[in-house]
């Protein structure tokens, strides 16, 4: 595994990891990476896509998906920590001119 890979996840998702943990993390990546090469491996030519993992589920069990509006937009609003324009407010995450 390419060194600068975890250096450059710790960046993407703003966390910082100590020497024993990126040792960690870059054995278990390349554990996860080998077992897919494994897969890669196997002929599933013949072998028809899953459309869902459940297929034989009964729907019996599932409800409908009824949206409804529990909770009121301005209690909501009220305890967002910043909200703008009747939004929730959040700060910038991706910034355009960010380089790795």
């Amino acid at each position: 595994m390419h060194e600068n890979v975890i250096k450059d996840l710790q960046k993407l998702c703003r966390f910082e990891l100590s020497q024993r943990e990126e040792k960690v993390l870059k054995e278990r990546l390349e554990t996860i990476v080998s077992h897919m090469e494994s897969l890669e491996a196997l002929d599933t030519k013949n072998t028809p896509p899953c459309i869902r993992v459940q297929q034989d589920s009964p729907k019996e069990g599932l409800r409908d998906d009824i949206p409804g509006n529990d909770l009121p937009k301005k209690f909501f609003l009220d305890n967002a920590p910043q909200s703008i324009g009747g939004m929730v407010q959040v700060p910038v995450v991706i910034e355009k001119e960010e380089k790795l």
